[in-house]
C-alpha cells in the first residue's frame, strides 16, 4: 500500500496547498466548560459548591469529571461516608446536616486531595476548589501503524528531543521510501531560541539540506503574531496573526508565494478551538466545529507552532463537523478511540478513516505515544 503521510490528518496544510482540507463527523457531548453548576441532591443539609481544578504544567484544567468522597463527623465522632460523581465544572453537593465537620477526599491524575471543613464554614465558601499542581509530561516518541490484513504495520515515527525539560531542541521524522520498506530518517526540525523565545525552526530534508526556515515574531505579551516559511527562493508562506480576546478569536491572514491569500479564524472556548473557518482568494474554503473529551492533549505542553498554531487546544479532539466549499477531500476521519494512562495522557489513539463521497471505511491508523 502507498505510504500514508502524516498530512492526511493535518487538514489546514492541505488547504494551504490547494485551498482544501479534510475530515468531519458526528458530535459527542462537549466538555461542559461554562455550563451552569451541576446539582447533586441529597437529604436536607449543608450545600457546598465544589469544582475540580488541576494545573498541569502551565495549563489549568477546570472542566474535568472526578469522584469525591466526603466523610462527615458528628458530635460523637461517628463517621458517615458519601460519594459524589462530580461532573465537569462547578457542582453543588448536599452534605449531611448533622455533621460538625467534613473531610473531602479526591484523587485525579495522580493528584491527591484531602481537606477538612468545619460545618460552620460551609456557608462562607463560594466555591471549594479541589485539586492541585503537577508537572507536565513531555512526548519523546509518536509512532503510527497502519492496519493491513489484520496486522499493525509500522508507517511512520516522530522522535522529540529536548535541550532542557520541556524545551525542544529537535524533532526527527521517520517514514518509508521506495528504496526501503523499513522506516528511515526523512527529515528533521531544529529549534533556535533568542531571548527565551522560539525564534526559528530550521527544517532539513532527508539529505540534511535546509529546505525551509520558519521564522516567528511576537508581541509584547509573548503571543505569536507572525509565522513565515522561507526557502532559498524567498518567502513561501507568510501569516499575520491577530488576537481578539473580547470575542475569544484568533484571526490569521496568509499570503502565498503564488500571490494567493487566505483568511482563517479560530474561535476558542474552554481552552479549545471550538470552531474555525477558512476562505481563500480562489473561492475555496472550509468551516468546522470540534468536540473534545476531558483529558490532556500532550501537544499543548510543546512550544512547537505550525503555520496555524493548531496544537494549542488543551483537550483531545473526539469528533468534528465540517463543511467544504470547493475542493473536496478523498478521505476523512470518522472515529477517534483513545486509551489513557493514569495521569490523563493518551497512550494510544485509533483513528478510522472513510471515503468522503462513498462513506465506506478505508483504513485505520494507530498512534502510540511515549513520554
Amino acid at each position: 500500500m502507498k505510504k500514508i503521510s502524516l498530512k492526511v490528518v493535518t487538514s489546514l496544510a492541505l488547504l494551504l496547498a490547494a485551498c482544501a482540507k479534510e475530515s468531519e463527523e458526528l458530535p459527542v457531548p462537549h466538555n461542559g466548560s461554562g455550563d451552569k453548576p451541576v446539582e447533586i441532591p441529597a437529604a436536607n443539609g449543608n450545600v457546598l459548591k465544589v469544582k475540580t481544578v488541576i494545573t498541569v504544567g502551565k495549563v489549568v484544567y477546570d472542566s474535568i469529571p472526578s469522584v469525591l468522597k466526603v466523610i462527615s463527623w458528628d458530635s460523637t465522632q461517628v463517621p458517615h461516608e458519601q460519594v459524589f460523581e462530580l461532573a465537569p465544572g462547578e457542582n453543588q453537593v448536599t452534605l449531611r446536616p448533622s455533621a460538625v465537620k467534613y473531610q473531602l477526599k479526591l484523587s485525579k491524575w495522580g493528584v491527591q486531595v484531602d481537606t477538612t471543613i468545619n460545618a460552620g464554614d460551609v456557608a462562607k465558601i463560594n466555591v471549594q476548589r479541589l485539586g492541585g499542581i503537577k508537572p507536565a509530561k513531555f512526548l519523546t516518541k509518536e509512532e503510527k501503524y497502519l492496519l493491513k490484513y489484520d496486522n499493525w504495520q509500522p508507517d511512520s515515527r516522530i522522535e522529540y528531543f529536548y535541550a532542557t525539560e520541556g524545551v525542544l531542541s529537535s524533532v526527527s521524522f521517520y517514514g518509508k521510501t521506495i528504496q526501503s520498506p523499513d522506516l528511515v530518517l526523512l527529515g528533521e526540525d531544529v529549534f533556535v531560541y533568542q531571548n527565551n523565545n522560539l525564534a526559528r525552526i530550521r527544517k532539513y530534508g532527508q539529505d540534511a539540506t535546509l529546505h525551509t526556515s520558519r521564522v516567528l515574531t511576537y508581541n509584547a505579551a509573548g503571543q505569536v503574531t507572525g509565522v513565515t516559511d522561507n526557502t532559498e527562493d524567498g518567502v513561501n508562506i507568510a501569516a499575520h496573526v491577530e488576537y481578539l480576546p473580547a470575542v475569544s478569536q484568533v484571526k490569521f491572514f496568509y499570503k502565498f508565494f503564488n500571490g494567493n491569500t487566505m483568511a482563517y479564524t479560530q474561535h476558542y472556548k474552554g481552552g479549545n478551538v471550538q470552531e474555525e473557518a477558512a476562505t481563500s482568494s480562489r473561492g475555496t474554503g472550509e468551516s468546522a466545529k470540534y468536540y473534545y473529551d476531558f483529558f490532556i492533549n500532550p501537544f499543548v505542553h510543546l512550544n512547537y507552532p505550525d503555520m496555524y498554531l493548531s496544537r494549542r487546544s488543551k483537550n483531545n479532539r473526539a469528533a468534528e463537523e465540517r463543511l467544504y466549499h470547493g475542493n473536496i477531500p478523498t478521505n476523512v476521519p470518522y472515529k477517534y478511540e483513545y486509551t489513557y494512562d493514569a495521569d490523563g495522557y493518551p497512550k494510544e489513539l485509533l483513528t478510522s478513516f472513510k471515503g468522503y463521497i462513498s462513506g465506506e471505511h478505508l483504513f485505520t491508523i494507530k498512534t502510540v505515544y511515549t513520554y
